[in-house]
């Protein structure tokens, strides 16, 4: 796997692979990647044709590989190529950072490379590959996060005081449905524990992968 904007690249291997059918979904989720390269080769001046023509297939000729991860290799250029990637940390251990006790800190980065931190009034868990964090405001953080995908985000133990920081990439907004409720339903009671009722509003629940928990 490799992310074109950093050349990041990854490789995993296993022993059980076998031709398998696809699941539900699984023709929206290739839809979505190839959206996804394009806009990321879009950036890097690739004209995008060249990625429809490249990536063109019948749905009905698209079939799955599945196989269980037992290796994972950093194969990103540079002198840490072909070695072991570090031990990953599991967003469900990490669990208790999400329960909004200490405010998460998100990084982002603009086109022009100026960087932005900011608080967090949530980050909701969503299952063991993805969170999603409150959109409240079209601040610096959205518009970096609409331009740029990418974004780093500190959470906190909030017994232990352990940091993590999670490297994301951002996927959907929500506003509607049941993560969409639940997060409103919590920045309710943030803002009125803080006295901000009438200033805290959700727009959206902002949906991430996340790439590499630290």
């Amino acid at each position: 796997f490799s992310e074109p904007s950093t050349h990041r690249t990854l490789q995993v291997k296993g022993r059980d692979g076998a031709i398998a059918a696809l699941d539900d979904g699984d023709l929206r989720r290739i839809a979505f990647y190839r959206e996804a390269f394009l806009l990321e080769i879009s950036a890097l001046g690739f004209n995008p044709t060249i990625a429809r023509s490249l990536l063109h297939c019948p749905d009905d000729d698209i079939t799955a590989v599945a196989f269980t991860v037992a290796e994972a290799y950093t194969q990103t250029p540079g002198p840490d190529a072909r070695t072991v990637a570090g031990r990953l940390v599991k967003l469900d251990a990490i669990r208790d950072c999400l329960e909004g006790v200490i405010p998460g800190l998100m990084a982002t980065c603009a086109p022009d490379g100026m960087p932005n931190v900011a608080c967090l009034s949530q980050v909701e868990y969503v299952d063991g590959e993805h969170l999603a964090l409150s959109y409240q405001f079209f601040n610096t953080t959205r518009g970096n996060i609409l331009a740029n995908p990418q974004a780093r985000l500190i959470v906190t133990h909030p017994r232990t005081g352990a940091r993590y920081r999670l490297l994301l990439r951002y996927l959907r907004t929500e506003t509607e449905g049941a993560l969409f409720e639940r997060m409103k339903a919590k920045l309710a009671g943030i803002a009125s524990h803080t006295g901000m009722s009438d200033v805290f509003r959700l727009l959206g629940s902002d949906v991430y992968r996340v790439l590499e928990i630290e």
